[in-house]
């Protein structure tokens, strides 16, 4: 068993700079990779060209030069691949179990990123980082003014269309179901709440709701059942209220305490209520707007690459 201060696990961007810092406090830290190869998803980027002081510089190029800096310091990169992590009790160190041995230490870190939603159709692996992106706000800009295929109609998918066609792009926004808006408008969730992590409502689509009378407002919470004290008839649930005074800055904060703080969600746990189909006119008449986007609904992709509508 190897001992360490401190175990990272992932070497994607966010592990890598862990490991820096780490180096530079004086801790004996070790990174753990099981690709074989550092730098996260952007390694499936053919070209950054967003990543300041290094335009245009490959994905993989990228990777190596973080895995570098970080090992330059003293930080130790390990292939391994993660079975399992037992937590030591107070005062012990924890200790990672991988496929290649394990690794002990007194703090351990976990940045494992994240995984794309991939739509599994042919193409879609061979082209990723040349042609297909998960990413519009990255990749967008290398896309303009050329056609674009955007697959999902939910707001990251409408954001993505929106913003490709504002730049200059020809877009075909594919949605399996007849409406946009997601879960918003086929399963009726009326509420985003950014503080939980989601992506909220889109700030244009709020702006264009919020010029019409009822249609959509930033809440607070009146009461929840978390707040009741024992002894008391228990709140069934929650209760919001829209409130006109709140900006809709304010639903952007993401972190903080549990339900249980109830001073701190008062005071800082807002989210956008909206009326659903109102929501899904905005984001089609917007669209319309750009004078540039396709709606295609009742479409899945691999019928519109077969047909030939998305060219």
């Amino acid at each position: 068993m190897e001992q360490f201060d401190l175990i990272i696990i992932g070497s994607g961007p966010a592990g890598l700079s862990a490991g820096i810092y780490a180096s530079r406090a004086g801790l004996n830290a070790v990174v753990l990779e099981k690709a074989g190869v550092s730098g996260g998803q952007v390694l499936t980027t053919y070209e950054v060209d967003n990543y300041p002081a290094l335009p245009g510089i490959s994905g993989f190029d990228l990777g190596m030069q973080m895995k570098e800096h970080a090992e330059k310091l003293g930080a130790v990169i390990r292939d391994a691949s993660v079975l399992s992590i037992k937590p030591g009790g107070k005062g012990e160190n924890h200790t990672v179990v991988c496929e290649e041995g394990e690794f002990e230490a007194k703090g351990v870190i976990i940045a494992t990123g994240a995984h794309h939603a991939i739509l599994q159709v042919p193409g879609e692996a061979e082209f990723q980082g040349m042609g297909v992106s998960y990413c519009a706000t990255c990749d967008g800009a290398f896309f303009r003014k050329k056609d674009v295929a955007v697959v999902g109609g939910g707001s990251a998918g409408f954001a993505a269309a929106w913003s490709a066609a504002t730049l200059g792009s020809s877009v075909a926004l594919v949605e399996k179901e007849s409406v946009l808006g997601g879960t918003s408008t086929i399963g009726g969730v009326n509420n985003w709440e950014p503080v939980w992590g989601a992506t909220g409502v889109p700030r244009r689509v709020y702006e264009r709701l919020v010029e019409r009378p009822g249609r959509a407002g930033v809440y607070e919470f009146v009461q929840h059942c978390s707040w009741t004290k024992k002894g008391e008839r228990r709140f069934p649930g929650g209760l919001l209220r829209v409130n006109p005074d709140l900006p809709y800055d304010r639903t952007l904060r993401r972190h903080g305490p549990g339900m249980g703080n109830e001073a701190w969600f008062r005071e800082n746990c807002h989210g956008v209520i909206f009326e659903p189909e109102a929501m899904e006119r905005t984001m089609l008449a917007m669209l319309q707007e750009t004078g540039r986007c396709r709606v295609l609904f009742s479409a899945v992709f691999h019928d519109v690459v077969r047909t030939g509508l998305a060219a």
